[in-house]
């Protein structure tokens, strides 16, 4: 059901997906924020497919950084130093709060994006994506 990552040339994003989104979202929770802290309960966030990936502009994508998306798809990103935290999670939230749909739906660590959300507004999920 679930693919373990998707592979991409490096520099460019790959994603990292669980045998559930369950899974998937604890795991990306523990290497964005540490294993201590409970795991993001997000649902109906702006669909995020390989393409927003693609286009994503946050600079060194080898770097920790938390990700947010506005309801238009608007790409919102703060870097983190060892671990995310509280400030971190301000931080960036603080850059999109004035527009609608503003929510922190993952991080990227060395070119993979780990998602922290169970649905998008459409009832999908990348690591729930059809294989073609």
């Amino acid at each position: 059901m679930l693919a373990g990552c998707s592979e991409a040339p490096e520099g460019e994003l790959s994603y990292y997906c669980g045998d559930t989104i369950r899974k998937t979202i604890d795991h990306s929770s523990a290497v964005v924020y540490g294993a201590d802290t409970p795991a993001p309960q997000l649902k109906n966030v702006f669909p995020i497919t390989e393409g927003t990936l693609a286009e994503m502009s946050i600079g060194d994508r080898k770097m920790l950084s938390l990700i947010a998306i506005n309801g238009e798809g608007k790409i919102f990103n703060e870097r983190c130093s060892e671990l995310c935290g509280p400030d971190d999670a301000m931080s960036v939230i603080s850059k999109c709060r004035t527009t609608p749909g503003c929510q922190i739906v993952g991080g990227v660590k060395n070119f993979t994006f780990y998602p922290f959300y169970t649905t998008d507004r459409n009832g999908g999920h990348i690591c729930l994506r059809k294989e073609d």
